[in-house]
Parts: C-alpha cells; sequence; structure tokens
C-alpha cells in the first residue's frame, strides 16, 4: 500500500497492490466508505515484476504534476502524446536482424537521424550512453531503450520486433525480442515520464505482449497496439 498527497488539492492518492481476485472487492470497500473516491486505472503487473518495471508502472498524474514543475517547456497533459499514436504504421519494424545492442543502437540512430534531423551518432551515443547507467530492460523479454536529446523538436517513437533475441542485461536474464524505443526533448521531463509510464503499463499485460508477437504484419501489430489492453 502506498499513500501520497496530490500537489494542489485536498486529497491523497491510494495505491494498492494486490492479487487480482481481490481488486474487485478492494474497490467496493473503498467506494463504501470513501465514496468520493475516484478509481484511477488498474495496471497488470506480471507475476514477478522487475523493479524497473515496477518503478516504471508507478508513475501518475500527481507524479507527472511535480515533475512539470521542473519542465522548462511547461508542457500541460493535453500537449504530452499517446505512446500509441506515436507508433504509427512507419513507426513499427517486425523481424529486424541486429546481432547486438551496438549494432540495434547504431540502427536506431541512422533511422531517428534522418527524420528528426538530429545526428544520428548523437542519437545512438545517448542510448548507449543511458544503457550504461542501467539496462532498460524491464524483464519478460521486453525493453524500452530511452534518452532525452537536446536538438530534439518532439518526441519519436519507435516499436521493434527482433529476430535475432539481444542481450540487454535484463533483470530476469531473458534475451530481448521486442522494444519500443523512446525518444524525447532534452527539457520535456514530465513527457518523458508520462511515455515511459504508459509503456510500462501498456507491455505489462502478458496477453497483450503474446498478442502482439504473434502478430505476422505491421498492419496486424498497429492495430493490436491501437487497442491496447
Amino acid at each position: 500500500m502506498r499513500v501520497a498527497p496530490v500537489p494542489g488539492t485536498e486529497r491523497v492518492r491510494l495505491s494498492l497492490y494486490l492479487p487480482k481476485p481481490h481488486v474487485e472487492r478492494a474497490m467496493s470497500r473503498i467506494g463504501e466508505h470513501v465514496p468520493s473516491a475516484v478509481f484511477d486505472r488498474i495496471v497488470h503487473m506480471p507475476f514477478a515484476p522487475s523493479d524497473a518495471w515496477r518503478d516504471l508502472a508507478r508513475v501518475r498524474a500527481g507524479e507527472q504534476i511535480a515533475a512539470r514543475r521542473f519542465d522548462a517547456q511547461k508542457a500541460t497533459l493535453r500537449s504530452i502524446p499517446s505512446i500509441r499514436d506515436l507508433l504509427t504504421p512507419g513507426q513499427i519494424v517486425l523481424d529486424l536482424e541486429l546481432p547486438g545492442r551496438g549494432d540495434l543502437f547504431q540502427w536506431i540512430g541512422e533511422r531517428f537521424g534522418g527524420m528528426t534531423g538530429v545526428d544520428a551518432k548523437q542519437i545512438a551515443l545517448e542510448l548507449h550512453r543511458r544503457e550504461s547507467m542501467g539496462s532498460t530492460a524491464l524483464g519478460n523479454g521486453f525493453a524500452v531503450p530511452h534518452c532525452r536529446l537536446d536538438h530534439l523538436r518532439s518526441a519519436a517513437a519507435l516499436y521493434v520486433r527482433s529476430a535475432i533475441a539481444l542481450n540487454l542485461d535484463s533483470p530476469d536474464r531473458l534475451p530481448v525480442v521486442d522494444a519500443v524505443v523512446l525518444l524525447v526533448p532534452g527539457r520535456a521531463a514530465s513527457m518523458h515520464l508520462s511515455l515511459l509510464a504508459e509503456v510500462a503499463q501498456l507491455f505489462n499485460d502478458g496477453a497483450f505482449r503474446s498478442r502482439l508477437r504473434d502478430c505476422r504484419s505491421v498492419a496486424e501489430a498497429h492495430a493490436c497496439i491501437k487497442a491496447g489492453d
């Protein structure tokens, strides 16, 4: 259980981590005792979530508001894109054949360099730099390589399914087979947190990951991502 104040209000946010069969009963009890309670998103966690996955999934509106105070762009919630909107058919790549993380980051840099106007080598360097601070693999064969770039004008994302399982030092030691790559403008702190949380929540669902991995075409994968969980 976790209780945190909602900035700028007299309300508090209660976060409960419960076995799935107990969720409905808990919501009913809370509604009985606190009729004014507003229920936020229910997040399905893997059986044994890694600390990285758990930390990303904890991001909520109140924490985004706090982060936004340090955001020089002063972005509002409405200006923060959804990962589902960023992952257009052109930003979905299936069965990519690259032997290692270095090759992957170089390929990502070259792909985004032409699209964003940011130097491809700089993108690859920042991805490497972020990875050196701690693996962006979250477990269950999924990773979210990401970085912030000073000269990037708007957020960009890419879903990649690898034909060759990659070693990204995952907390559960499983190789990575699919990833969402996320690039965010350097000063967009709240946007960065919001998108990372959305990715973690979406890919937390094992059934969703299985459906996505079963997609045989970009069109199928895009429809699966848009539908979400």
